[in-house]
């Protein structure tokens, strides 16, 4: 990610600023643009589909993609790759402003790795959303074709193509073969 100047952005300026090409974030008063490629942007739509084959059976909450941006108690817009928030939760939060940012963080969210991506960064990122009400981040990696699963009580588990991703107790029933995630995107 590339910071674009040195003038210090608010989450107001960021709302009201003509399309960037690349997903744009506010981190600390700088304005962070990030082109992820093909494959990033694949493998993003095809989890962003497959949580939403599930809350077609399961009217439980609803998938944000990564324009949706989510405004941190500190002040930092952070806009995860895909998320999932519970119906209670959307209609606390986004019930006066549906044009604005999501107040805290998604129930879950998910950061793909792009090439440029480390894996602690994207850990990084988690704390933040945990601090901000999130309570499960998947972090997934396509080079190594792994899910972190990281949840807000501090417990983590690396999972493999041999592993079963679930939703844990924030999406009760979804679950899929970690081979799934990572058969469609590699066209």
């Amino acid at each position: 990610m590339e910071a674009v100047s040195s003038k210090v952005w608010t989450a107001e300026d960021l709302m009201n600023m003509p399309e960037m090409d690349g997903k744009c974030e506010l981190v600390e008063g700088e304005l962070i643009v990030a082109a992820t490629g093909f494959r990033h942007d694949r493998l993003v739509m095809w989890i962003g589909h497959l949580l939403n084959l599930f809350l077609d059976e399961h009217d439980v909450g609803v998938v944000g993609g990564s324009d949706m941006g989510c405004r941190m108690k500190n002040g930092n817009v952070r806009c995860p790759d895909v998320s999932f928030t519970s119906k209670a939760r959307a209609h606390e939060y986004v019930v006066e402003d549906l044009d604005g940012f999501f107040e805290g963080a998604p129930d879950l969210v998910v950061e793909v790795l792009s090439p440029s991506d480390r894996v602690e960064s994207a850990k990084r990122k988690a704390i933040e959303y945990f601090e901000n009400g999130c309570q499960v981040c998947w972090i997934v990696d396509p080079r190594n074709r792994t899910v972190l699963v990281l949840e807000s009580d501090g417990t983590e588990r690396l999972l493999t193509d041999s592993d079963v991703l679930d939703g844990s107790h924030v999406l009760s029933g979804f679950s899929v073969p970690v081979s799934t995630l990572f058969k469609r995107p590699q066209w």
